[in-house]
């Protein structure tokens, strides 16, 4: 018990120290990149980052008040453990923008200023996400729209951002708004790479009537394990041995192609699994 209680407390101090970095990484690529070039993202610090350019408010304290009222609000819905875990993210991303807000990268090519911004920004809102965290704003409205409305918190992100950006364009035109939108195709992709990339892998389905030796290749050769699933196929009725397995982005390559080989009439089924635990992959957390 003892034991277990001090693996709970490093589990949070670890991920509070990563929503800590997170946010700072973040914070240095909003302040040293995006906002250095007059420059926009989504989100509420896409907000924030209008409102300084247009009033001069400072984007941490924006982002801090803001956040306020939906924190009251998630505390009426969700109690205390969800606002504590998310309080820290947004206190540490307000303080991270305020306190880097001095730094000035600036590139004579503003697609280069797009890149850096959108890396940083996505790689820090990554690690966050990945410690079990959030930097608050959109993430909790679109919770809220989803709890009440049925709205899916991928539609939500999506309008919230396309408004984000309309304002850009009305405000600052449209060569701004096409340097913006580099920032926030390439904050995403980093952040669906942090958070699913890192334990990622190809789950395949292979129906064969060669399924032993497929197997023993799987086996001997990538020294990955595998599953056989009794199967009846649903056009002859015939009784099939299904492999399944799951391997590494870059062994499924190699699978393939030997499958291929074993039996050119194999049917391969090949889809992305997000988070895979075990051996010879990530342990859980």
């Amino acid at each position: 018990m003892e034991d277990d209680q001090r693996a709970k407390s490093l589990r949070i101090i670890k991920n509070s120290l990563m929503i800590i970095l997170g946010s700072a990484i973040n914070a240095f690529g909003i302040d040293a990149f995006i906002k250095a070039n007059k420059l926009a993202i989504g989100g509420f610090s896409g907000l924030g980052l209008l409102f300084n350019y247009s009033l001069h408010i400072p984007i941490g304290a924006f982002i801090f008040i803001a956040n306020i009222p939906l924190l009251l609000i998630s505390w009426k819905i969700w109690g205390k453990k969800y606002v504590l875990n998310t309080l820290l993210g947004v206190i540490s991303s307000s303080i991270s923008i305020e306190l880097l807000s001095s730094l000035v990268i600036d590139f004579a090519d503003p697609i280069m200023s797009s890149v850096y911004g959108g890396l940083f920004a996505g790689l820090g809102i990554g690690i966050v996400m990945r410690a079990g965290g959030t930097t608050g704003g959109t993430d909790i409205l679109a919770q809220i729209c989803h709890k009440y409305k049925g709205t899916s918190l991928g539609s939500f992100y999506l309008v919230f951002d396309t408004c984000v950006m309309i304002s850009v364009a009305v405000i600052y035109g449209l060569k701004v708004t096409l340097y913006s939108l580099v920032i926030v195709f390439i904050s995403s992709q980093i952040i669906n790479y942090v958070v699913d990339g890192l334990d990622s892998g190809k789950q395949a389905f292979i129906i064969s009537e060669r399924p032993e030796l497929i197997g023993d290749y799987i086996k001997n050769n990538l020294h990955r394990g595998f599953t056989y699933i009794n199967g009846t196929g649903g056009y002859q009725g015939r009784e099939r041995r299904v492999i399944l397995c799951v391997v590494p982005r870059w062994q499924i390559f190699k699978l393939r192609q030997a499958v291929t080989e074993i039996d050119s009439n194999a049917f391969i089924i090949v889809s992305t699994a997000y988070e895979v635990y075990g051996q010879g992959f990530r342990k859980p957390n």
